[in-house]
């Protein structure tokens, strides 16, 4: 993976999920960070975004959906962009919402939804640090263009892609053109819908153009990314559930508070411990670890995440003994050696273990969550 550490950065947080991925690693290696937020003054991600520049020591600029109309507030994100050294700039994509308006001034998109970012395929690692030839929001939206037919979308298919992906990402294409040209973000109502919109098209794309456009996570690999895309759509996104993961596992973060919202949605009974409580309190799986599976931990904890600069404190295993139907498919399913599932098999793993509502579903997504990150691990220390 390249080294970025010599490219300085700006990046636009919405707050949430996004913001504490990108910040955690930036706030690494960069301080007095230009942040761009996002978000209704009263929103707990506006809270959050703000809370973020902070830890960063970052200057702040804000904007209010509401005023999406009057784009005044993107001169001085253009210039910061334009001032940088090295002449690379990053823009929060927002789900698509600003690829087009500011693919001008924009070197990097960074994809709020997964916490990626997106780089074209020009950009390799020789012209890292060189003046970009062409703009990669340009080069995406070439290869997007609503003259695209079904059957030229399906050529840049890479195996194992999805093939719905064309109908999705035609829609999202097109209804992103008609809003643009509208122009009509003044409507809240209208701009969480159009939000809503853009995560099937970026999602459809990322998959489309995997051949052509790098996919780079904070703190996940394209392996996972592809599982992740594997899902039904209805549930492909559960930002809770990554926050939850985030905030414990990036230590230049650890002193910002939940909020009241996030405790609320983050309960679960005390008869079964929550994963934050797992996390702050590693004990409670000691007694469910059984001898075989000491030496995975083992591995876990010293090669897992060393760029995090701190080793995971949770015992993915036993949050899998919760639940034995769970547990004894997954050692019937695949041999001892062998990666412990794949693309093929993920919505067959999802259908069983997301048949009961409420806090039940909730508990089983966090043990989808975990599978995929095992296996993340598995891949980092070798195993597979």
């Amino acid at each position: 993976r390249q080294d970025r550490r010599a490219v300085p950065v700006g990046v636009a947080l919405s707050g949430g999920l996004d913001s504490r991925c990108f910040a955690g690693v930036a706030a690494r290696q960069t301080k007095k960070l230009p942040v761009f937020t996002f978000g209704v003054p009263t929103s707990m991600e506006r809270r959050l975004a703000h809370q973020v520049a902070q830890a960063l020591e970052a200057d702040e600029y804000t904007v209010d959906p509401k005023d999406l109309s009057d784009w005044n507030w993107m001169t001085h994100f253009d210039s910061f962009c334009r001032s940088m050294d090295g002449t690379i700039s990053v823009l929060h994509g927002h789900e698509g919402l600003l690829l087009n308006s500011m693919s001008s001034a924009c070197g990097v998109v960074l994809d709020g939804l997964t916490g990626g970012v997106f780089f074209g395929d020009h950009l390799l690692p020789k012209t890292l640090n060189q003046p970009i030839s062409e703009n990669p929001g340009h080069t995406f939206l070439k290869k997007f263009n609503a003259a695209f037919s079904p059957e030229e979308l399906l050529k840049l298919l890479p195996d194992g892609a999805c093939k719905n992906s064309v109908g999705n990402l035609a829609d999202g294409f097109q209804q992103r053109i008609t809003k643009t040209k509208t122009n009509n973000l003044s409507n809240l109502c209208d701009y969480v819908d159009w939000r809503e919109r853009q995560r099937r098209f970026i999602l459809n794309g990322n998959q489309l153009l995997r051949t052509a456009v790098e996919v780079r996570v904070p703190f996940y690999d394209n392996d996972l990314l592809d599982f992740a895309l594997t899902l039904p759509e209805s549930v492909r996104i559960n930002i809770t559930l990554f926050r939850e993961a985030v905030v414990d596992l990036i230590p230049n973060l650890a002193h910002i508070k939940r909020t009241p919202y996030e405790d609320e949605i983050l309960y679960t009974p005390p008869a079964q411990p929550s994963l934050w409580r797992m996390l702050r309190c590693p004990e409670l799986l000691l007694r469910k670890r059984k001898k075989h599976w000491r030496p995975l931990q083992a591995l876990i904890r010293a090669y897992a995440l060393p760029f995090l600069g701190r080793a995971p404190a949770l015992d993915y295993r036993a949050i899998l003994l919760q639940d034995r139907e769970l547990r004894a498919y997954l050692e019937n399913a695949y041999p001892p050696g062998n990666p412990w599932f794949s693309a093929t098999a993920i919505p067959d793993l999802f259908s069983r273990i997301s048949q009961s509502p409420g806090k039940a579903g909730v508990s089983a997504m966090y043990r989808l969550f975990t599978l995929l990150t095992l296996a993340l691990y598995r891949k980092q220390i070798g195993w597979d």
